[in-house]
Parts: C-alpha cells; sequence; structure tokens
C-alpha cells in the first residue's frame, strides 16, 4: 500500500456547476482510499480546476478514473477536456 496524492486538472464549463456534483461523489471518492481534497481554481482561468487528493493508497485509486460511470458524471458535471492525472507517492519532503 502506497499513500500519496493524486492530483487531477481540468477544465470545466461553470465551476458553480460542477462544485456540487463532485461534492456529491464523496462515497465514489472514499471506497477508492482518498481521505481528504483540496480544490484548486486558476487565477488566470477560474474554471481550469485542480483537485488534490490525499490518498491512503494510490494504487487503490488509479481503477476509479477508468470507470465508465465516472466518465459520465464528469460530463454531467460539464467537464470539457480531457483530465490531468498525477498518482504522486512522496520522494523526499523537509522543511524551510
Amino acid at each position: 500500500m502506497s499513500s500519496g496524492k493524486v492530483i487531477v486538472r481540468h477544465k470545466v464549463q461553470d465551476f458553480d456547476k460542477w462544485k456540487p456534483i463532485f461534492l456529491d461523489d464523496v462515497k465514489r471518492q472514499r471506497e477508492h482510499g482518498f481521505t481528504s481534497w483540496r480544490i484548486m481554481r486558476n487565477k488566470n482561468d477560474m474554471n481550469e480546476v485542480v483537485v488534490i487528493f490525499e490518498s491512503n493508497d494510490v494504487d487503490k485509486a488509479k481503477p476509479m478514473f477508468s470507470d465508465p460511470s465516472l466518465a459520465e458524471l464528469m460530463k454531467k458535471a460539464g467537464v470539457i477536456d480531457q483530465p490531468t492525472i498525477f498518482m504522486l507517492v512522496e520522494a523526499a519532503s523537509g522543511n524551510l
């Protein structure tokens, strides 16, 4: 089991439409090992969204992104481009 972060970047038609649909998908997120998330927006394009998930098992998270029902949900939420997904495990850390 590898804990880490999963980062998803995509553009949406309307952030205010997308967000409640994302929030309603919490059951799927938990089932795939996510423990928390942060939603970030591009300061220069507020409809470009980056979600940073904390995961207790990055390998468990991977199948979620090939689930056809997730693709349908993203379409319903107004995702308008192909998501970019990063599955990250820690290599090093430090304090500044």
